[in-house]
Formats: structure tokens, sequence, C-alpha cells
């Protein structure tokens, strides 16, 4: 629902009185308006929050005349029909009332209470990504769910879409990417929770409903978009600010541990004759199925592994194709049939840190030793107050749950980068109360003038919470800084 503001919207914020208009249109399942739900609004409010699995809700409270508004299947609330918001508000000026949509919800809870005087219908919305949570509809049907590895990932949510036996339109971005193990699922088992997870393989990507389309795509970092509202425009607007430095978040330092093999067997060291690993294991016998680990001395396009004096055998994926292994690495293969198949790496891991300026080599080799691995990242950031050579390492380790899913050391950076990015980034929030801006969203950045520091700084809008009746709202906001403003080692 993204929406280009007008001269009418932004003179609209000066008037000095402002009258308040509620409607809703009744759609059936079919999308079609069936008729307008309207009456005195007693009460109202409308959340957005771009971290929330049901992004817009609603609670509306009206006093009716008509006793059709009643629930049941033959009345005009029902399970099966939506309710599409508007709110509106007088410009005073042309004595036109300016729309805005705030999106198409289901309705979720509602009372219809009578006295002799007054007839209030309450109703509660959420938008429609609840027909895929479980709340109403989502259920998958069957026993048990899998997605095949190698799948393409933007295929599979499109699939998954229809499983729960609603259709929508959707724009799903394509990431290029692949299912890199077997998912399964297992009887009960939501749409959500399948398009979820295969939304959460790689991270900074969400899901959710814009109006009647589904979503999926990269988190918006504002970098290359343009500021929305201004904060010549915003500042007058606003009734109080709060701010909020959260310290105990703050991290500059991100120790991932991704997935663990286990091995039968494990050498610490090897040595080569040509592309052949040689490691020795004491009181050995090599058997069918038997999972063996090793540490690389070199790096090999093509290999074979020769344990103790026995029969060297090739490495090979499960096409039996030759694998390239890195050097100072640690490995599993399993042995069948005269072949050693490769399994992955032992022990992913990874570790980012931040700094204002390069470190230097010796503080580099060092490093290696202290963490245990060389799959490091140095994130430069000169403009950051939360670097390492600033005020100390301040370290979040990583592992367990989804860390244990993360399949190769590449996968592992990718996540270390992002989740090292949001906790030296995001720490910066802002709490603003003003007079209500209907067209704005989450997600979208602005410029504001702080009343407490007296700065001008951008910000991208993540929650806004509505006061229908009062016409305000509250906007929380966190720091705009660029993604990723690295020189990488």
């Amino acid at each position: 629902m993204s929406y280009q503001p007008t001269q009418n919207d932004l003179r609209v914020f000066r008037q000095s009185d402002h009258i308040i208009y509620i409607k809703l249109e009744l759609l059936d399942k079919n999308y079609k308006v069936i008729d307008n739900l309207q009456g005195e609004m007693i009460d109202g409010s409308h959340t957005e929050d771009s971290e929330s699995d049901i992004r817009n809700t609603a609670s509306i409270s009206f006093i009716l005349k008509d006793a059709s508004y009643l629930t049941g299947n033959h009345r005009k609330i029902w399970l099966d029909q939506y309710v599409k918001l508007f709110i509106g508000v007088l410009y005073q000026r042309s004595q036109d009332i300016l729309w805005y949509s705030m999106g198409t919800f289901l309705f979720n809870e509602n009372s219809y209470t009578y006295d002799a005087t007054t007839k209030t219908l309450s109703v509660n919305l959420l938008d429609l990504m609840s027909k895929l949570t479980g709340i109403r509809n989502g259920q998958t049907k069957g026993l048990s769910h899998k997605i095949l590895v190698d799948s393409d990932i933007r295929s599979s949510i499109i699939s998954t879409l229809s499983e729960g036996g609603c259709t929508f339109d959707y724009i799903i971005e394509d990431s290029q990417k692949k299912v890199p193990y077997d998912l399964e699922f297992g009887t009960g088992a939501t749409v959500y929770e399948m398009i979820s997870e295969l939304r959460d393989l790689y991270p900074a990507w969400e899901t959710y409903f814009d109006d009647l389309v589904f979503m999926c795509q990269k988190i918006p970092t504002c970098e290359n978009e343009d500021i929305i509202l201004d904060a010549d425009t915003l500042s007058p607007l606003v009734i109080s600010e709060n701010l909020s430095n959260s310290f105990e978040n703050v991290k500059n330092v991100t120790d991932i541990w991704g997935k663990c093999i286990d091995a039968d067997r494990f050498a610490e060291t090897s040595t080569n004759t040509g592309t052949q690993y040689n490691i020795t294991l004491a009181d050995f016998t090599l058997e069918s199925n038997m999972y063996i680990g090793f540490k690389t001395n070199i790096a090999t396009v093509s290999s074979t592994l020769k344990i103790n004096a026995l029969t060297a055998y090739p490495i090979v994926d499960a096409n039996e194709a030759n694998v390239a292994l890195e050097a100072n690495k640690a490995y599993v293969v399993k042995y069948y049939d005269g072949k050693f198949y490769y399994q992955g790496q032992f022990q992913i891991h990874a570790v980012v840190k931040e700094f204002s300026v390069e470190p230097s080599a010796e503080f580099k080799a060092q490093d290696i030793i202290d963490e245990g691995t060389t799959n490091i990242k140095y994130i430069i950031n000169p403009d950051s107050p939360y670097c390492v050579d600033k005020i100390g390492e301040i370290r979040q380790v990583l592992s367990g749950e989804e860390f244990d899913n993360i399949y190769s050391e590449l996968r592992c950076m990718e996540r270390a980068e992002y989740e090292n990015w949001k906790a030296t980034r995001l720490q910066d929030r802002i709490a603003v109360d003003t007079i209500m801006i209907p067209w704005l969203r989450v997600n979208k950045k602005v410029s504001y003038l702080s009343k407490n520091t007296g700065e001008i700084q951008q910000y991208i809008v993540k929650r806004i919470n509505r006061n229908l009746l009062s016409w305000t709202m509250t906007i929380e906001m966190i720091r705009f800084y660029p993604l990723y403003p690295y020189i990488v080692d």
C-alpha cells in the first residue's frame, strides 16, 4: 500500500481541528464489496508492526442501530467475510473527506451488546496472514510434508501457499537460492511455519501481507530509498518524544556456531602425497558407513584419503563427482563401497568483528589462533561508536536451534554479518507521539529533528500505533545506518 502524499495530505496537518471518519467495506470471500459498515465510532485503533507475523491489526467499536450486524452465517459479520478499513479526515478548505486505506482484514473476535438506549458493535481485525498461521485456516493436510534439498526457494514458497487451501496474489522476490537440506514438517504444520522456515534459511528476509497481496522480500535497509517524510514536515507534528538507548543489547563481535557433523573417528592433523591426504588413527578398522573426520593441510580440487596403511579411496559427493577442499579446514566423509562420500565441514564456525580502522597483520594472525578459525571478517566502520578498538570486545555467541541448520561457512558468515549489523546499528531507538499521519507505513525512511538532542537524523519506521478516535499515533523508529558500510579483509 505504498502511497505518495499530495499537497492536500500535507495541508490537512495544519488544520486546528480534525473531523474524523471511519468506513469499513464488507467484502465476500471473493473480495467483492457487499455492504458498508457505518456508525458512530466510540473507540478505534490500528497497529502496523514490521516485526510481527501479523503485521496489521485493528480494533473498532461502533454504536449502531441495524440489528443485521449481529454475527451469523446469514448476517453481515461472519467467518468467510472480510473487511476493508478506511480512515478519513475532513479537508476543511474543500469540505472533501480524504480517505486512506489501512488494508483488508478478517474478523477475529466480535461482540454485540444491547440495552434500551444503545447497540455497540466491537470488532477485532487481523490481516490476511491469519489465514496462514492457523488462527483462521492455514493448517496443512496429510501426515507430513517434505521440501527436498536443492529445491528453488521461491518456487517452494509459491507451492506452499496453496497448501492451506487459500489462493492469494503474491510478489515473491527471487533470491536465486536453493534449499540447502531436506525440510520436514509433521502433521498439523501450518503454511506459515513452512514458509517462515524457507524464508529464514538465509538472513534478512520478511513475509507479510500488503493489503491482499502476499509479500516475500529482503528486509528494506532504506539505503537507496528517498525520505518519505522530512524533518520540516514531521517535527511540527510531534506531541512528545521518548529516546531509548539500550546498551544491554549492543554487541560488536558475533560468534556463530553452525552445524556440527558427528564423526566416529577424527584426526587432528594430516599430511599429503600430492593430492592424497594421509591420516593416522590408532586401533582402527575401516567399516562400511563409518564417518571419518580430519583436518586438511593443503587445498585440493580432487583428492583421495588414505588412513594408516589402508588403500586410498577417492573423496566424492553424492553424485560421485570430485570435491574441492580448503586448507586448514575440518571435514567429515562417510566410507561406503570403496569411496569416501563428502558430508560437509565438521563444525561450521564464523566470527565477525567491527573496527574503526583495519587491524594489523599481527593482530589478525593472533586472532586466528585465539578464535580457532580462519573464518573471520573485520567490518571497518569509522563512524560507529561501538567498534572493538573504541570500547573493547562485547561478544554474542549464537548456537543451537536455528543456528544448527547453518550448513556451510559461507552461510554462517552471511548470518554473522547480519547479526553483527543488527547488534551494532539497531540500538538507537526513538518513539514519538504525533498527529495522525494515515499514509505513513513501516520500513520507510524519515528525517527528524529530535526535541531532546536538537540534531536531525534519519530513521526507519518500525512500528506505528494509531489512535483513531484522538487522531494521534505513536511512531517507533530506529536510527538509519547504511547496510554493511565496511571494508572486508
